[in-house]
């Protein structure tokens, strides 16, 4: 599929640079 963007487990179309961002404010928690 897109390379750029993703589906989440709820259905949202969400890009990678958010998820990446928030994989990484979860990892400094």
């Amino acid at each position: 599929m897109n390379s750029q963007s993703r589906i989440t487990a709820i259905g949202t179309y969400v890009p990678d640079q958010i998820l990446s961002n928030n994989d990484l404010e979860k990892k400094e928690n």
